[in-house]
């Protein structure tokens, strides 16, 4: 019940890895998970010491081993992964390439939008958790947070919202991907800013969100689920 506290006292820090390791992965934990990972980089770091390490991320990841893919990334918020987690430097930088991407779109007629097509990896069979959204002004619309296991092709895999979302004309809709995932991914290029299809014309342009180089021009949103 009072997992956050426990979590960020001092006592935490001196637990050992197996403890550590049960605790992360503890379903029923009453605090959001930006507060496990905060408490995660904590315990690296008072681990770093104990061994006489300097408190390096490079030495954090090795003291923690496998257990940040234990952490739940896709359940946080995209604020709270730019604002603490990317910016950690405990995820490697193919990680974070492959954890937050976002676009923005408009159509120039109302449309629904049902979903998402991503590419999966690009070194063989891999499980992916998967959250996406579709915001407006700041506003969630859709969400859905799910797994799907890539074969290692470089076909794209549908992964739909809880519910289809009408989006107005002429009016820009962000879009965002937060996968969890330790392997590369196939990624698009020679992306277009206007895109043409079923008498439906989309426009499309890069989000500041965006932590890493997915834009307009192409990397990993390459299709947008829609009926008119």
């Amino acid at each position: 019940m009072q997992a956050e506290m426990a979590l960020l006292s001092k006592g935490f820090c001196e637990i050992d890895w197996q403890t550590l390791e049960v605790i992360i992965t503890q379903e029923a934990l009453n605090t959001k998970e930006a507060v496990v990972f905060k408490a995660m980089l904590n315990w690296a770091e008072a681990e770093c010491k104990w061994q006489d390490l300097p408190s390096t991320p490079r030495n954090k990841r090795h003291v923690l081993g496998p257990v940040p893919y234990l952490v739940r990334i896709p359940t946080m918020t995209l604020e709270e992964f730019a604002n603490s987690t990317a910016q950690s430097d405990i995820l490697m930088l193919e990680e974070t390439h492959n954890i937050f991407l976002c676009i923005q779109f408009a159509a120039d007629r109302r449309v629904f939008v049902a979903g998402l097509g991503l590419y999966g990896s690009s070194s063989g069979k891999a499980k992916y958790s998967v959250k996406i959204k579709l915001k407006c002004l700041g506003v969630v619309l859709a969400q859905n947070l799910t797994r799907f296991v890539s074969n290692g092709s470089s076909s794209t895999f549908l992964i739909w919202f809880e519910h289809p979302v009408q989006v107005e004309q002429d009016t820009f809709y962000m879009t965002s991907t937060m996968l969890d995932v330790s392997k590369l991914s196939y990624f698009g290029q020679e992306g277009l800013m206007e895109v043409q299809c079923r008498k439906v014309t989309f426009q499309f342009q890069c989000s500041s969100n965006s932590t890493n180089s997915t834009r307009v021009q192409g990397r990993q949103i390459p299709k947008l689920i829609f009926y008119a």
